[in-house]
C-alpha cells in the first residue's frame, strides 16, 4: 500500500490520464479545451470550416482551412495553409470545429510536415495516399 506523500506524487498522472491529455513536456499544455461533438460532422458543418483558423493538440495555430478534398462521396481532407504560404492535407475524420477553430488532433510538427498540395487543383492519387501514410491512416 503507497503511503499518502507518494499518492500525491503520483497526481499529475493520473490528473493527465484522466482528462485525456499525456503531458509529454511540462512546458507545453493546452490552451483551450475542445469539446468533442455528440456526432460526426456533417458535409455542410466540413465546409462551414473554411476560412477557419486550424490548431494543432496544443492549440497552437498552424494556419487556416481553405478548402475540402472530397474523396469519391466523402468530405475527406481539409486544405490547410499555413502561414509561410505552403499547403498541406489534415484529415477530417478526427477534427473538430468550433468558434471559428477546428482542433487538430496532431502536433504542430506532424501537421507542417504532411505532404503539400497545390491549391485549386485536385489531389492526386500519390499525394492522397502520402498524406494517408504520413497520418498513419489505416
Amino acid at each position: 500500500m503507497q503511503a499518502v506523500g507518494e499518492l500525491s506524487e503520483l497526481w499529475p498522472l493520473v490528473s493527465a490520464a484522466a482528462t485525456g491529455y499525456i503531458q509529454r513536456n511540462p512546458q507545453m499544455k493546452p490552451r483551450s479545451f475542445h469539446k468533442l461533438s455528440a456526432h460526426a460532422p456533417t458535409d455542410a458543418e466540413i465546409t462551414e470550416w473554411i476560412g477557419s483558423r486550424a490548431t494543432d493538440e496544443f492549440g497552437k495555430s498552424v494556419g487556416r482551412i481553405e478548402d475540402v478534398y472530397r474523396v469519391g462521396e466523402k468530405l475527406q481532407w481539409l486544405l490547410v495553409r499555413h502561414r509561410r504560404s505552403h499547403h498541406f492535407l489534415a484529415p477530417v475524420r478526427d477534427a473538430v470545429g468550433s468558434g471559428g477553430s477546428v482542433f487538430l488532433p496532431y502536433t504542430a510538427e506532424v501537421i507542417e510536415t504532411a505532404p503539400e498540395v497545390v491549391p485549386g487543383e485536385e489531389a492526386s492519387e500519390a499525394v492522397l495516399k502520402a498524406a494517408t501514410d504520413h497520418y498513419g491512416i489505416v
